[in-house]
């Protein structure tokens, strides 16, 4: 199979619902569309089963394998590393990737729920909002408190910048750099929403239209226009969108999300740039993130891991620019998925998985009761296999190659 070159992302969507359209309807934020016959269906399925095609296999939603010794294979349960977890009670555990294996952190504080978090790839550091504070892996888990501009947050799920060196906060004030040795804050200007820049003292900034690189005391830097954009995914200029930015762990590139606040379950089209603005890879809003979500890059900072919405439901993607995005559909109705983790190897994902209200809760693998439903996580291998759950701590915040 031929794929895509990079820049051809309506092409890379149109190609992907030719193949899906037949298996199953597409559901329109207008409604659903009529489901085809069984037999049509079934004879699909063979076909391009047979060609060799990745398929939504039969039956569609199988019970999800769960985390007991005798469901969970090997590979997983010998997954690496271990994975800091906040819960609703606002403490820090950490646990296995398989949610077994929980220690409790007692020397970190308690933190309120949900976290405003970010990770830094190559420290394993991220942030808490309400206190603003640092959790660092290296030499030990330890939380340094971080004094920032009064009213400020650090910016969304991407706030470090040069290598961890600065973190980058956002307030009616405008946005900050606060350098965390010293607590040193530099003003950047007014934004709407900001990302750190992990090359550089700096951050990406949207507001007015525009994505720039502001760094102290240069000049912005115009990365990218909402106008451009909007071109490269085929929507209207006129299309008020937000930008949501996520370099990639080297800086060389970013995702830009273009949310233009729809309802829970839009997905915003995305486009991946180079930091000079250069088109990389795009995909649509039908197989795009669901807005409100963060994408996560891999590691080496070839993939993308980000959840969307699926006419069968909740969707875990994997998309490598210049290639057809890996989807695979969350077996239960009713389930969402939230931010996901990259495993330190790049070989997994782990995801935040919420099961909607009013459902069963399937064979008590899910973690804590939350306003909004019962949530755990979703294992995956990044470049295929099943979807795994597995009753979870809390909400995963980083995973690390080892705590200390």
């Amino acid at each position: 199979m031929s794929y895509p070159t990079e820049g051809d992302g309506p092409d890379l969507e149109d190609s992907y619902l030719a193949s899906r359209v037949r298996l199953a309807p597409i559901k329109s934020r207008g409604g659903r569309r009529r489901w085809l016959g069984v037999l049509g269906t079934a004879v699909a399925v063979y076909a391009i089963t047979v060609a060799g095609l990745q398929v939504i296999s039969k039956p569609r939603r199988p019970p999800f394998p769960t985390s007991t010794s005798t469901t969970l294979p090997a590979s997983v349960r010998a997954l690496n590393g271990e994975v800091l977890a906040l819960a609703t009670t606002g403490t820090v555990e950490a646990a296995d990737p398989d949610g077994l294996g929980r220690r409790p952190l007692p020397n970190l504080g308690t933190f309120a729920f949900p976290p405003v978090v970010g990770v830094a790839a190559d420290q394993g550091v991220f942030t808490i909002a309400n206190p603003a504070a640092v959790i660092r892996n290296r030499p030990a888990v330890a939380q340094v408190s971080v004094q920032v501009p009064a009213g400020t947050a650090p910016a969304g799920p991407e706030p470090f910048a040069d290598h961890d060196r600065a973190l980058v906060v956002v307030g009616p004030g405008g946005v900050s750099l606060v350098v965390l040795d010293g607590s040193t804050a530099i003003g950047l200007g007014a934004g709407d929403r900001a990302a750190g820049d992990p090359a550089s003292l700096g951050a990406f900034v949207s507001g007015d239209g525009r994505l720039e690189l502001r760094q102290p005391a240069r000049s912005p830097v115009v990365v990218a226009t909402a106008a451009a954009l909007d071109r490269d995914v085929g929507v209207s200029p006129e299309t008020a969108v937000q930008f949501g930015v996520y370099p990639d762990p080297a800086g060389d590139k970013m995702a830009v999300v273009l949310d233009s606040g729809g309802p829970a379950d839009a997905n915003a089209p995305m486009v991946v740039i180079r930091r000079d603005g250069r088109l990389l890879g795009t995909v649509g809003s039908t197989i795009g993130p669901t807005e409100g979500t963060s994408p996560a890059w891999s590691p080496d900072g070839r993939s993308i891991a980000y959840t969307t919405f699926d006419a069968l439901g909740a969707t875990l993607a994997v998309w490598t620019p210049g290639r057809r995005p890996l989807l695979r559909v969350v077996p239960n109705p009713g389930d969402n998925l939230s931010g996901c983790l990259w495993s330190p190897t790049g070989t997994d994902v782990l995801c935040t998985s919420i099961f909607g209200p009013g459902q069963s809760n399937p064979s008590g693998m899910w973690g804590h009761d939350t306003p909004s439903g019962i949530w755990g996580w979703v294992l995956a291998g990044a470049t295929g296999g099943p979807l795994y759950a597995v009753d979870a701590p809390g909400a995963p915040i980083t995973w690390l190659p080892g705590v200390a």
